[in-house]
């Protein structure tokens, strides 16, 4: 009940005319700290572990290709062609500067 009179306390603090945007802005604010009061959290998504899942591997994937990188610049800085690529075909030479 204390949450209720609160939140209107907040909103008539602020709510003394003004134009329907800064009124949004208002109720936005004094929605906020009334959540913040009952400590409110956001729950976590159903899908959460699969989204999770999905950029471990999009990392590792990226992990795997910064080394192929590397690899390929550290070769190119000594004047070596670049390995094979995982299609088994040669790479296009680069230089460093590349």
């Amino acid at each position: 009940m204390w949450v209720l009179l609160f939140c209107w306390l907040q909103l008539n603090k602020g709510l003394k005319g003004g134009n329907v945007a800064e009124n949004v802005v208002i109720h936005n604010q004094a929605n906020k700290e009334v959540a913040i009061i009952c400590n409110h959290q956001r729950s976590v998504s159903k899908s959460h572990s699969a989204q999770m899942t999905r950029l471990n591997e999009k990392i590792e994937e990226l992990k795997g290709v910064l080394e192929e990188l590397e690899t390929d610049l550290a070769r190119a800085k000594k004047g070596k062609p670049p390995l094979k690529g995982s299609d088994g075909k040669i790479k296009r030479n680069m230089n460093p500067e590349a």
